[in-house]
């Protein structure tokens, strides 16, 4: 995307649709560009290293997809990532039983998040079957 809209109440309204409508098909549309096909594998020593970099705006934003951890899943072989967002066209993804890829995306994060444009966070999240949450500092 080149630009971003934003919808007021009133735009919903007079369009014939409730916040929560809107949310949803937003869910829907995300999930439907969240496959395995949007990640490259890099293998290392330690294990793989899933990198998603379509540069199609919403790399972050997979964060918060229904099928992040199904997809990661198989290609992670795990069924928990630990997972960084450091720009919006930028997302690392490792599995959660690794503390040494884990260290390996977080320092690769600190230098994503400083050298890209649309810098978004250092912090790593764990994806399970319970969603996505912050990781603390000290895991």
């Amino acid at each position: 995307p080149t630009s971003v809209s934003y919808l007021t109440t009133d735009a919903l309204t007079s369009l014939g649709l409730t916040p929560d409508e809107v949310a949803r098909q937003g869910q829907n549309n995300l999930d439907l560009r969240t496959g395995d096909d949007r990640f490259l594998i890099e293998r290392t020593d330690d294990g793989p290293i899933a990198i998603g970099d379509t540069r199609d705006g919403y790399d972050a934003t997979r964060l918060i997809s229904s099928v992040l951890l199904l997809s990661l899943s198989r290609l992670l072989d795990s069924s928990s990532v630990v997972v960084a967002i450091p720009r919006r066209d930028m997302i690392l993804a490792v599995p959660a039983n690794s503390p040494e890829l884990r260290q390996r995306i977080a320092e690769r994060a600190a230098r994503e998040y400083l050298a890209g444009p649309h810098a978004i966070t250092t912090q790593l999240f764990l994806v399970d079957r319970e969603g996505a949450r912050r990781l603390p500092a000290e895991q």
